[in-house]
């Protein structure tokens, strides 16, 4: 469960020191296969499951396929136009208490959408199957998220057995224990049963030996039906919530090669697929317009969107610390207007809830208390009158794009450029930066000197 704080404060300086002789004592691990940008080895059985974020993919794509004619097929509703609502459920560790609180209250007002797509990353991965199968699992939500503590998550190892024979700070087994008992038959088979319906969940995790985001099919994971689909499924959870350093990453086999796993927050904290479909020719596929769908977005944030002000001592641990804690709350800013952005790219209409400044929890400091108070305080959100909110907060979107205009002596001049034109420029200066780039990472492998 990635959090917007550090969860291990370490001496950095005796950490690096000890980073030398300790590398004869690190687990091992078997060479892995590595293929062309945006391909990753399939997993035996599972090749259709998964793909990288931002690179085609054909299984998603048929899939998507699928799940837009399915849509089109439902009954038409009186004004002619269909609902297609998307949740988006954030990382943010322990918080996620206040995210199960607002979908069980949902629930409890009674207007909760039937979503069509729910994606998670991190906490809101672990929530995500449970959201997606439906309200008749907003139990087990409560029960999971609503009273936790660090114990319920993980164990404490040595320090420095840690760093010279381990992979990772914590023992995260309490939390691997909890994803396997929460993911029953009866939860796959109500994920598969969603996904026959053309409804789709997605969740994120980390390659760590590509560098890439990696977005996986739960549905079409739990609709094989097999044991080892249970296991794939429980492994995804865990690896798209193991915070790398502090967690053990995930290893993914194939072959006798594998790939690791950890946090898909390192990447994305909160996401919507792009590009590994084209949701225009799913609809076009099936005679479908969305212009005539009501789309809408809604994004859960599990946490605050500006961090508290502490008083920063003039270490090189505390200064790492709190630089590490203000890059990832400027991730978190940046993915939420992203997707802003996207929404209205798309025609959807967008709603937005997050946690007030100063009232989210770090993840190795909280009680069962104080994430029951998040609980209840997401449910009581969720029943004000208007809880969500249209757009991000006004220090993340001012309209500022509704006031830009065009510049220069003659803007009517520049109006009248061909889009041809303007992209063949764009295209051409890239390609010019790519070559220049590739030059260098040539002259810096060989030793030559570059930049004369």
């Amino acid at each position: 469960m990635a959090t917007t704080r550090p969860s291990v404060r370490l001496p950095l300086l005796l950490l690096f020191a000890l980073l030398l002789p300790a590398a004869c004592g690190w687990p091992h691990r078997a060479a892995t296969r590595s293929g062309p940008p945006g391909t990753l080895v399939p997993l035996p059985g599972f090749e259709a499951v998964r793909a990288i974020d931002g690179y085609p993919s054909d299984a998603f794509q048929r899939a998507f396929d699928e799940a837009v004619a399915k849509f089109a097929a439902t009954p038409l509703p009186a004004d002619g136009r269909r609902d297609f609502d998307m949740l988006v459920l954030s990382s943010g560790g322990a918080n996620g208490a206040f995210g199960a609180g607002v979908l069980t209250g949902w629930t409890r007002c009674g207007n909760r959408p039937d979503f069509r797509v729910v994606t998670g990353v991190s906490v809101g991965a672990l929530m995500a199957p449970f959201v997606f199968a439906g309200p008749a699992f907003d139990d087990r939500l409560e029960q999971l998220f609503a009273r936790i503590e660090p114990g319920d998550l993980h164990r404490e190892k040595g320090i420095v057995a840690s760093v010279l024979f381990d992979e990772s700070l914590m023992d995260n087994s309490p939390l691997r224990r909890a994803i396997e008992h929460g993911i029953d038959d009866e939860l796959l088979a109500a994920v598969a049963a969603r996904h026959d319906e053309g409804r789709r969940c997605w969740v994120g995790s980390t390659n760590l030996d590509a560098g890439e985001f990696v977005v996986w099919d739960l549905g079409a994971i739990a609709k094989i039906g097999t044991a080892e689909a249970r296991e794939l499924f429980c492994k995804v959870l865990t690896a798209s919530a193991s915070i790398p350093v502090v967690y053990p990453p995930v290893r993914f086999e194939h072959g006798g090669d594998g790939e690791l796993h950890v946090d898909g927050a390192v990447i994305r904290p909160l996401f919507i697929p792009q590009n590994v479909f084209d949701g225009y020719l799913s609809a076009e596929r099936v005679g479908m317009n969305w212009d005539d769908v009501d789309a809408t977005m809604y994004v859960v944030h599990n946490g605050s969107l500006r961090p508290c002000p502490v008083d920063v001592q003039r270490d090189t641990l505390d200064i790492a610390t709190r630089t590490v804690t203000m890059m990832s709350y400027t991730m978190i800013k940046e993915h939420v207007l992203h997707l802003f952005m996207l929404s209205r790219a798309w025609g959807a209409e967008f709603r937005f809830i997050t946690l007030k400044d100063g009232l989210e929890v770090p993840i190795d400091t909280f009680t069962p208390e104080q994430t029951y108070r998040l609980f209840l305080l997401g449910q009581g959100k969720i029943e004000e009158q208007t809880p969500w909110e249209e757009s991000p907060p006004d220090y993340l979107f001012r309209k500022d794009l509704e006031r830009i205009a065009p510049v220069g002596p003659d803007p009517a001049a520049a109006a009248t450029a061909t889009a041809a034109t303007r992209d063949r420029e764009i295209l051409d200066r890239l390609e010019r930066i790519e070559a220049e780039l590739r030059e260098l990472r040539a002259g810096a492998g060989s030793g030559a000197s570059v930049g004369k």
